[in-house]
């Protein structure tokens, strides 16, 4: 937006604001190159107290700000809870990420909860002051690794879809049930890290309770396809190792992918997603 210097809030005069008494709502409008349905035209939004109530095929000319108008970004992976890691990050990634020995699981389980929490406070802030306000989070260390997020988000005016995991590496039915009542799935790293009979129960509940099941897949190095896609997944994230050919076969349904090549904690930038569609579905 071209408003230097000046809040969006400073521009609005007493023209913007209704009835002019101190219980008035404030009514602004910003105008420009307006991004709807995947191309860029000309339009203005109006905005009452913080929420666009109208978009128009047409400048403002009362307009408070001009420029190009965007929607909010969403971050379809994050660990939010990974902030809390201020070691550096040396060695490969499995020595830093791979559970249960990895770095951030090492820092994350000597944590004390207000200090997770205060990074992971200080992490979506800043996520949501550099325009994003949609995240998926992977959420590690069981029923406690929620409550942290959640208390961290408290009060935000962000939209988080959480995904939990079991606290250790091994299915327990009633902690799969707990996690599931307390979000919106579950995630769990590469297939490799677990034993493939877990890893279907944990896949079977959260599809028993219509919730989503999440994974990552081919980070580290690549994985069978098939064994990955017969857990029937809901979201696959990474795939940095994947094969031409995995992608094809990944594109035989209707499944969530995110593409990622960096360390989701330190990475500020909403991560690239997208969904491919086919007549056949793996719901």
């Amino acid at each position: 937006m071209d408003v230097p210097k000046r809040t969006l809030l400073d521009n609005c005069n007493e023209e913007n604001v209704k009835g002019g008494s101190p219980d008035a709502r404030l009514v602004y409008r910003v105008s420009g190159w307006l991004y709807e349905d995947g191309r860029f035209r000309e339009g203005s939004l109006t905005v009452e107290d913080g929420i666009v109530v109208s978009v128009r095929r047409q400048k403002a000319s009362d307009a408070v700000a001009t420029g190009l108008i965007l929607p909010a970004f969403a971050n379809a992976h994050t660990h939010a809870g990974d902030a809390v890691v201020r070691e550096d990050l040396k060695g490969t990634l499995e020595e830093i990420v791979a559970p249960p020995h990895g770095l951030k699981h090492r820092v994350l389980s000597a944590a004390k909860d207000e200090d997770v929490i205060a990074a992971t406070r200080a992490y979506l802030e800043d996520m949501l002051h550099t325009g994003t306000t949609s995240f998926w989070d992977f959420r590690e260390m069981g029923v406690r690794g929620l409550r942290q997020l959640y208390a961290a988000a408290l009060g935000l005016p962000l939209r988080p879809l959480v995904f939990g995991r079991p606290s250790d590496m091994k299915y327990d039915a009633r902690e799969a049930k707990a996690l599931l009542h307390a979000s919106d799935g579950i995630a769990i790293s590469s297939l490799l890290d677990w034993d493939a009979g877990d890893a279907a129960k944990l896949a079977r509940d959260a599809r028993a309770a219509g919730k989503a099941f999440a994974m990552h897949a081919s980070e580290r190095v690549r994985e069978d396809i098939d064994e990955v896609l017969d857990l029937k997944p809901s979201l696959l994230v990474h795939l940095a190792e994947a094969t031409d050919a995995d992608l094809a076969r990944v594109g035989v349904g209707d499944l969530g992918l995110t593409f990622s090549d960096q360390l989701p904690a330190r990475s500020s930038p909403p991560v690239a997603a997208r969904r491919i569609h086919s007549p056949a579905s793996r719901a």
